[in-house]
């Protein structure tokens, strides 16, 4: 069992009118690693997926799911590099699908999917590890 970390974040305004403390616990997954983008270990707590993609840490025994729109017809390559990348594992998933989508392949240096979209819509990208430790990745997104 891992023990519970909570972060609480306190924000002192000196400004007149504002609240002087503001409190909000954020709960984080694990002492692995801690990165930017927890909660993120289920589908349904999917992360944006920016343009310029992240740089996450994933735990063991762990998921981290990302999103991003696509229009029909869109093709793109995603990219999760990192120096274990062997036991990584990248897949896709489109709209309300509950397999993943794709062509995969591995490199020496990381996992790739290709996909065009068959509908337009939210699609999710998951990330896992077979790692016993935590493992810095990278995550890239790229029109094609």
């Amino acid at each position: 069992m891992h023990p519970l970390i909570i972060w609480f974040l306190i924000l002192v305004s000196p400004s007149p009118g504002t609240p002087r403390v503001t409190q909000s616990p954020t709960e984080l997954a694990g002492p692995c690693g801690l990165d930017a983008h927890e909660d993120n270990s289920r589908r349904a707590k999917a992360k944006p997926l920016g343009d310029a993609g992240v740089e996450a840490v994933i735990c063991a025994a762990d998921e981290d799911w990302f999103s991003f729109d696509l229009a029909k017809g869109q093709r793109v390559e995603l990219v999760a590099k990192s120096p274990g990348a062997r036991h990584l594992q990248l897949s896709l998933y489109p709209p309300r699908a509950r397999k993943a989508r794709g062509r995969r392949r591995a490199t020496s240096g990381g996992r790739i999917v290709q996909y065009r979209a068959r509908r337009t819509g939210k699609h999710r990208i998951r990330i896992r590890t077979r790692s016993e430790t935590p493992l810095p990745y990278q995550l890239l997104i790229r029109a094609r």
